[in-house]
């Protein structure tokens, strides 16, 4: 891996309520694969998840759901982060995970968050929502 891999940046979109994080030159989850001498990518993501893994938006929807289950029975003492409640942060998880992730097996409608022109299978859903190289979301 070079240098760049290992300058992470993680944020949260205040609009989705997502966390994004990576970059193309590491591996951002356990479902990455760093490429190998005998693919001749040795140091190179082959899968690159960069931007908002699907898979940890869905364990970040589900952990802020349950921190707001667990609050309102009284056995958390917090409820939420910085000016958002859990329960608000999980509703924004849920309104925007759909719109964001999925490829309609219809016509993809221009208010969708799809590139039609990657869009290579529809009814799916994408593996990264706003990675670095675009074509590796679908």
């Amino acid at each position: 891996m070079n240098d760049n891999g290992f300058n992470i940046n993680i944020w949260t979109d205040k609009d989705t309520g997502f966390t994004h994080g990576g970059n193309k030159d590491n591996c951002g989850t356990w479902m990455d694969k760093m490429g190998s001498v005998a693919h001749l990518n040795k140091g190179v993501p082959a899968t690159p998840r960069d931007g908002a893994p699907i898979e940890l938006v869905g364990l970040q929807y589900s952990v802020i759901s349950f921190l707001h289950t667990v609050g309102e029975k009284g056995l958390y003492p917090h409820t939420g982060v910085a000016q958002t409640s859990f329960e608000d942060w999980a509703a924004k998880i849920k309104d925007n995970f759909e719109p964001r992730f999925y490829i309609s097996s219809d016509q993809i409608k221009d208010n969708q968050f799809v590139d039609k022109k990657l869009v290579n299978r529809r009814g799916i859903y994408k593996d990264t929502y706003l990675s670095s190289n675009g074509f590796t979301d679908y």
